[in-house]
């Protein structure tokens, strides 16, 4: 099945071209999320909705893509990876267009929800194709330089969409955004063709020879699921409390709005680069665990000073521990789906993401607000003394040979 062009996938797939498409596909549905960051809760506000109504309209898309994560990973395994992800593109270009005419609250409420389920196939549809197109002991340098268009999209996406929104208004710049990912829709219906499909019982049995075992390593996937969950209760946590901090600390929301950036940047610099030298020549586990370290460090860091110094370097601690890990993790969950299960795996990792980012900002609020009498900065050390403890659960996983990386011509 292989040849001397292309890495050996299942059949029908190209690999370079699925992984193309497949990194087009994550930069697009990033930064669809990040565009909406800014522009959803004052958008709500205008059309009238009240305080607790707006948290709810916000709120609304994680509600639906948490379980729509879950969901979308049988429909990928079921159908292939094809029609589910062009489905996705569409309804999210559907979805995108309805926010430009919801005339009240509750129809945005709608169209959010609609969003939030509309989306979720796309992230775990994108990195299946990577794992389906990428041989074991290239996965971690391929996922990073997709993953890159994560950081890419978290500069670019909210401050294009806040100057556009000032500009232009607010209805434009989602049908902007929906415009975009009816074209993402087209691209990708003409160039998978052949690309995602789903293989027939001996092709299955033949990739599996060649990329590694089929079936679901249950283990490996609990455990990147579990160290993603801490990763992203330290991102809901920034996300909820860094402004409110920086803001403590008699700074502007250009602050943090900056600290954000570098943050985005230097995982940026640690997915592109770094990852591609070193990505899979060590255990996928013993990378995870330097991630979650520096990671932690981070907020540590954030915690134990009160300085705005202290959060840019903190910030940009922590985003070269998410750059570090968050390649490694994903590359985990390709080889631990195997060939049947890789669908499922990833929209199990993704709802635990979005768990991990809700759990976060609901968390840090609580404790911020129990722990007022304490010095500032609580909600980042308990964040960053999760993100350390899951070391333990790693190293303790690595050392029943989870996270191998098997080389090309190894036995599986």
């Amino acid at each position: 099945m292989s040849s001397s062009n292309h890495i050996a996938v299942a059949p029908g797939i190209t690999g370079r071209r699925s992984a193309q498409l497949a990194t087009l596909v994550v930069f697009v549905a990033f930064l669809d999320f990040f565009i909406g960051l800014p522009l959803v809760p004052t958008y709500a506000d205008d059309l009238g909705a009240s305080a607790t109504m707006v948290g709810i309209i916000v709120a609304a898309y994680s509600i639906t893509n948490l379980p729509g994560n879950v969901v979308a990973g049988y429909f990928l395994d079921r159908f292939g990876r094809r029609i589910p992800i062009t489905t996705g593109l569409v309804v999210t270009a559907l979805a995108l267009a309805g926010y430009a005419v919801a005339n009240s609250a509750e129809v945005l409420l709608a169209v959010r929800g609609l969003h939030g389920i509309a989306a979720a196939v796309l992230t775990p549809g994108a990195f299946a194709m990577l794992g389906d197109s990428t041989q074991q002991g290239q996965r971690a340098r391929r996922m990073g330089r997709s993953a890159a268009g994560i950081a890419v999209a978290a500069v670019v996406g909210p401050a294009s969409a806040g100057i556009l929104a000032d500009r232009i208004g607010y209805e434009p710049v989602f049908l902007i955004a929906a415009g975009l990912m009816a074209v993402t829709a087209v691209i990708y219906v003409i160039g998978s063709r052949g690309v995602g499909e789903t293989p027939s019982d001996q092709e299955v049995a033949e990739t599996a020879e060649e990329l590694g075992n089929g079936r679901l390593d249950a283990v490996g996937l609990t455990v990147a699921s579990v160290v993603v969950v801490a990763l992203t209760i330290g991102i809901g946590t920034l996300a909820a409390y860094m402004p409110l901090h920086v803001e403590e600390l008699g700074e502007t929301s250009r602050t943090s709005g900056t600290a954000f950036t570098l943050y985005a940047v230097m995982a940026l610099i640690m997915m592109v680069g770094a990852m591609g030298v070193f990505g899979d020549r060590f255990n996928r586990l013993a990378i995870v665990s330097g991630g979650l370290l520096l990671f932690g460090a981070g907020l540590v860091l954030m915690a134990a000073n009160q300085d705005v110094w202290a959060v840019f370097l903190g910030m940009g601690v922590v985003g070269l521990g998410f750059g570090l890990l968050f390649p490694a993790a994903a590359a985990l969950v390709a080889d631990s789906g195997g060939t049947r299960h890789r669908g499922r795996a990833f929209g199990i990792f993704y709802g635990a993401y979005s768990l991990g980012v809700a759990a976060g900002a609901a968390m840090s609020g609580s404790i911020a607000d129990a722990s007022s009498a304490a010095p500032t900065g609580v909600p980042y050390l308990v964040a960053g003394i999760l993100a350390i403890g899951c070391i333990v659960l790693a190293l303790a996983a690595m050392s029943r040979g989870i996270g191998t990386v098997r080389r090309e011509g190894e036995a599986a």
